[in-house]
């Protein structure tokens, strides 16, 4: 089963996203990151590349033969050229539900001040709770990161 984690932030998602990218990397998982269009794949682009304190994560954009060797790809398509385990979606990109056991997880990014983000991130929630999938939401407030919202959760076995 996919595990589905949503990060609903008060603000801009680019560092965001670059902490998500650098931990998911950590675990040496190549990652699909799905975006809205290619207007907002050549933003983070130049976005991601820019970080302070020389962290780095290597990523590419979509469409060259080198794609299979690109750690992090981003793509307003869903190409899984670089074999991804993680799937990071943005707020207003779609998410296709024929493709989501493809992944081990699947992390949505989205800014709550943004409606047009707020309610595409709605509908994927409905999609993917749907679907069956072990679900968390965590908002982000003064203190840091909070667990909100929970759906499928998984069942543990006792012995």
């Amino acid at each position: 089963m996919v595990k589905v984690f949503f990060y609903q932030s008060d603000g801009p998602t680019t560092k965001l996203l670059f902490t998500l990218l650098e931990k998911s990397r950590s675990q040496d998982w190549n990652i699909l990151l799905s975006c809205s269009d290619q207007n907002e794949v050549e933003f983070l682009h130049e976005q991601l590349w820019v970080q302070p304190d020389n962290r780095f994560v290597g990523i590419g954009v979509a469409g060259s033969e080198f794609d299979q060797f690109q750690p992090v790809l981003l793509s307003d398509k869903f190409l899984l050229a670089n074999d991804p385990q993680v799937m990071i979606a943005t707020g207003n990109s779609t998410i296709e539900p024929d493709i989501v056991d493809k992944f081990t997880r699947i992390m949505v990014v989205f800014n709550q001040n943004d409606q047009k983000e707020l309610e595409a991130s709605r509908e994927k929630w409905k999609l993917l709770s749907g679907l069956g999938h072990h679900m968390q939401l965590y908002c982000q407030d003064r203190n840091g990161w909070a667990l909100k919202a929970e759906a499928n959760q998984e069942k543990k076995e006792v012995n």
